[in-house]
């Protein structure tokens, strides 16, 4: 399944402005870190380095999973977002164990963690109302596209604004007088919330990658649109699946029909209900398989060429008549 174009641009975009954006944190912060011999803020660079690469992987994961369907991938190339939030997550865990190794041997040498803290406040002030304003963007954007790489880049940015706001408060605090092995403490800080960001994106994208089902939510959509279209045209339905690739939503259901209907009307049917479930899931792509009712009461009368009336024997056509609430099954 491929994105429509502006769709694929507003992905692009988005992705682009987080590169362009994460470029300017990772330089500023590992400057003032090394010119001030702050590890909270090298950690936070570091941080952001992780951010910058996990924005290039989306962008990249974005463009790949923008392409429509073709021979190799029949079933699109959704999965790619759903790799990129992988590989983002382990990045980050990579990033975490790093922080920690360099904060516990910090700890371990006196007067090793002394600091200049106003320069670094400053810096992490700015990363704070820039990372805000980027990551917000990004969910907006992701949660309107369904976009799993452009999710994972705005968790990035949001856990950031959360450890540069403590770095910072941290930074003020040495500058007042706080003890400076404060700024070794908040590095171990950053660690741990970059660990667990980095641990829930593995494991929900994870999902993804090995087709766990859709949200209960989305699921009990699925079923009362069927509902709503069962009893005039469709006798049952049974086996319904789903599951997530990347953006994408695929979801197959067995249905059964009176044996009375034509191959065209059983079609009809099914089209009927993928517009009707496509309609109130966008991006859902549901495959009905039609399957006869073994009714023996139809079956002896269609032996014996009995005529009698079903319900079913003419469908209503998919472009006269949609779903309405009521409809009995």
């Amino acid at each position: 399944m491929g994105t429509d174009l502006a769709t694929a641009r507003a992905l692009v975009r988005a992705a682009s402005f987080s590169i362009v954006s994460n470029t300017l944190l990772v330089v500023a912060k590992t400057v003032v870190g090394l010119m001030t011999g702050s590890l909270s803020v090298l950690s936070e660079a570091l941080h952001s380095g992780s951010d910058l690469l996990a924005a290039m992987i989306a962008f990249g994961a974005v463009k790949a999973s923008s392409q429509p369907a073709d021979k190799g991938h029949p079933f699109g190339h959704g999965k790619y977002e759903s790799i990129s939030a992988t590989v983002e997550g382990l990045i980050l865990l990579a990033a975490a164990v790093w922080i920690a190794v360099e904060a516990i041997a910090r700890l371990q040498v006196p007067g090793a963690d002394h600091v200049v803290a106003m320069p670094g406040a400053i810096v992490m002030g700015c990363g704070v109302l820039l990372n805000t304003a980027v990551s917000i963007y990004l969910l907006k954007v992701a949660k309107r596209h369904n976009s799993p790489a452009l999710h994972a880049d705005g968790v990035h940015l949001r856990a950031d604004v959360w450890t540069s706001a403590a770095v910072l408060a941290g930074l003020l605090a040495i500058h007042l007088g706080a003890p400076h092995h404060v700024d070794t403490v908040l590095a171990l800080l950053v660690a741990a919330v970059v660990a667990m960001e980095g641990f829930l994106l593995v494991s929900n994208a994870a999902k993804d990658l090995v087709d766990a089902a859709v949200p209960e939510a989305e699921r009990a959509v699925i079923e009362r649109v069927l509902d709503e279209c069962g009893g005039a045209c469709y006798l049952a339905h049974h086996r319904l699946r789903t599951r997530r690739a990347g953006r994408g939503r695929q979801a197959d259901v067995h249905i059964d029909v009176c044996q009375k209907l034509t191959v065209g009307e059983a079609h009809e049917i099914s089209e009927r209900l993928q517009q009707a479930v496509a309609e109130a899931l966008p991006g859902m792509d549901l495959t009905v398989h039609i399957e006869p009712c073994f009714s023996e009461e139809c079956l002896e009368r269609l032996k014996q060429g009995i005529e009698f009336e079903c319900p079913r024997q003419n469908p209503p056509s998919v472009e006269t008549r949609k779903p309405e609430r009521g409809d009995e099954r």
